[in-house]
């Protein structure tokens, strides 16, 4: 008896210690829910940061759109001058016509009226000089319209190929773009694959640590309570067949303490192996656990890389953009004075040219008048001396004189008839160009009007084909949302209830406040390209609007956008500010307006503690 109460406090012993090393075991659980708590209190900072970043990137959406709008206001204001000056400058050429024609008649009647004085004594000079000024001043006239024609040609040359030039530097940076792009998404994808995997892999592992550790509690209990009944029933047994085989009793005790002891020694080696193995599982679990919190963390770091690189890059790329706008505002102002600058030279040389030939014809009617006088003079000395002479000759000459006259009538007329047709081909001339280049303007007009057509066209093409991968879309994410379901309802079954329950509401809203943000992310991504796709096309339109295209080539913005800085739909859509080298131009005061936002932004991201977000693995995690 004293030996079975001696075993019983050994056994007894023994279970204290298991039980110690059970509520150790218990402990180091607790400790690893302690840092599993912590791991969603540091998730739930990352997401009030992606909180907060959608919010800042939703405001810069909301001044994007403000600074489009201040663009397209500016750009109704540019073209409403342009054609106001267009007008102008239409009406002064109407006006300097006009005036030529009335100089011309002017000069032709004091013209005619000085033929009709001057007829009879000097028909033959007045004739000669006559032709000789008319020659002239058509040759002259035609000169100066030749010049000038051929000036607004090649004016015309040089903007079409300052704008061809532009549009294939702009092309090239959409294409280098779209490349960056399709890398990114490929990277994205690859991300996503390799968490799926590691998620699996984790799940299966806790599944199969979870079942081991059951089947050995039970194992231990069973093996225990087998063991106290056989020794109970034994001990009855015994009391009850003391006063019958009492020579039988120091054989079975002897039987029983070989027995108890060779148990024993089992039971211990049973508890070591099973100790090690535990250990070894433990040990197994935690360098597991260490490989994969030191996976994410490595790819957390390179997604924070990523996205550093990628902010530098928009940054170089909208300082290129605005060297680019800048660029462009002081070669339109240069090209502009230097256009103000040909119309006033060309306006003075014309003035000028018509104040010298005015002149000359002043000097030549004086000239003719003084001569005349001279020789009436001369002829009235002479007159007096030969009368007599003139007498006896002068029937001879009065024959002489009217065949003359006849002559210098005939003469006359031909001469205007002559002038008459030269001034009819002057206005033909006249006529023809105008018509020409009503016709010229006219042929513009409807270049542009199809031209408008055909990118009008496009547009609702690619608004069909983007409505179209939006249905497509909406099927993938609803036959993706259903084996969604149905992967989490077969998870739950094999979990069971392994987990808590708060753990498990904080898992399920964590993960679905992620895919709420995945979500948002490929809505800003689709966002940002079709920003890009309208930055293309929208310069298109107005290629021959007016002399001055390229001030409609210049360029935003993005947005982006931006997360553009549009998120989420923005990067402006600002990171959707953007951006591209041949974007849409902005004004002034949008400029400065997006200036100082970005300024404000990067100033709050260096104040702010938690800078990095969501690795790509974790954003991705709900699909």
């Amino acid at each position: 008896m004293e030996l079975q109460h001696n075993q019983i406090k050994s056994l007894k012993g023994q279970l204290t210690n298991i039980m110690t090393e059970r509520n150790e075991l218990e402990e180091s659980l607790k400790v690893k829910t302690e840092k599993e708590k912590e791991t969603l209190k540091n998730l739930k900072q990352l997401q009030c940061d992606l909180n907060e970043l959608t919010d800042r990137y939703k405001t810069l959406e909301s001044k994007y759109n403000m600074c489009l709008e201040d663009y397209n206001q500016e750009l109704k204001q540019i073209r409403s001058d342009h054609a106001k000056r267009i007008c102008a400058m239409e009406l002064e050429r109407t006006n300097n016509e006009k005036q030529y024609e009335t100089n011309l008649e002017k000069i032709k009647d004091e013209f005619n009226t000085k033929l009709e004085e001057s007829r009879l004594s000097y028909e033959r000079q007045l004739v000669t000089e006559v032709k000789e000024a008319e020659t002239r001043g058509y040759e002259k006239c035609l000169l100066i319209k030749s010049d000038e024609i051929t000036a607004l040609q090649k004016t015309i040359k040089e903007t079409k190929e300052l704008n061809s030039n532009d549009e294939i530097k702009y092309q090239e940076i959409i294409s280098q773009l779209k490349c960056e792009i399709t890398k990114l998404n490929k990277i994205i994808e690859k991300l996503k694959n390799i968490y799926e995997l590691k998620e699996n892999n984790f799940l299966t592992i806790i599944t199969k640590l979870q079942k081991k550790q059951l089947n050995d509690t039970l194992n231990k209990t069973n093996s225990i309570q087998t063991y106290f009944t056989n020794e109970f029933n034994e001990k009855l047994l015994n009391s009850i067949i003391q006063w019958k085989k009492q020579q039988l009793n120091e054989i079975i005790l002897l039987i029983k303490q070989k027995e108890f002891n060779q148990l024993e020694i089992i039971f211990k080696e049973k508890e070591n192996i099973i100790r090690n193995e535990l250990l070894l599982k433990i040990e197994n679990i935690q360098n597991e656990k260490n490989q994969i919190i030191e996976t994410l963390t490595n790819a957390l770091n390179l997604s924070k890389l990523d996205i550093v690189k990628l902010e530098t890059e928009l940054k170089e790329a909208r300082r290129i953009a605005m060297t680019e706008v800048e660029l462009r505002r002081e070669q339109l102002s240069e090209i502009s004075l230097a256009r103000e600058l040909e119309r006033k030279e060309l306006i003075s040389k014309h003035e000028n040219h018509l104040n010298e030939e005015q002149c000359k014809n002043q000097e030549t009617i004086l000239r003719l008048q003084e001569q005349h006088a001279e020789e009436l003079k001369t002829i009235s000395s002479q007159a007096n001396e030969k009368l007599l002479g003139i007498e006896k000759e002068y029937k001879t000459r009065l024959t002489e004189a009217n065949e003359r006259l006849n002559e210098s009538q005939e003469k006359i007329i031909n001469l205007d008839m002559i002038l008459q047709k030269a001034l009819q081909e002057k206005r033909n001339t006249q006529e023809t160009l105008s018509e020409s280049f009503q016709s010229e303007i006219e042929q513009m007009k409807n270049k542009q009007k199809q031209e408008v057509l055909i990118l009008k066209e496009a547009i609702s093409k690619e608004r069909n084909r983007a409505r179209l991968a939006e249905i497509s879309l909406r099927q993938q994410e609803k036959a993706w949302n259903d084996m969604k379901t149905r992967w989490h309802e077969e998870r739950i079954a094999q979990l069971g209830n392994s987990l808590p329950i708060e753990s498990r509401t904080h898992m399920e809203a964590t993960i679905e406040a992620l895919r709420l943000q995945v979500n948002l992310l490929k809505k800003r991504i689709t966002v940002i390209e079709e920003d890009r796709e309208t930055n293309i096309t929208y310069p298109l339109k107005l290629q021959f609007s007016d002399q001055d295209v390229s001030l409609l080539s210049e360029d935003s913005v993005q947005n982006e956008s931006p997360v553009k800085d549009q998120p989420e739909a923005n990067q402006d859509n600002f990171e959707k500010c953007k951006v591209n080298n041949n974007s849409v131009p902005l004004g002034d005061n949008s400029r400065r307006r997006i200036a100082t936002e970005c300024t404000n932004l990067q100033t709050n991201l260096d104040a702010y503690p938690y800078k990095a977000t969501c690795s790509g693995d974790w954003l991705l995690s709900g699909h």
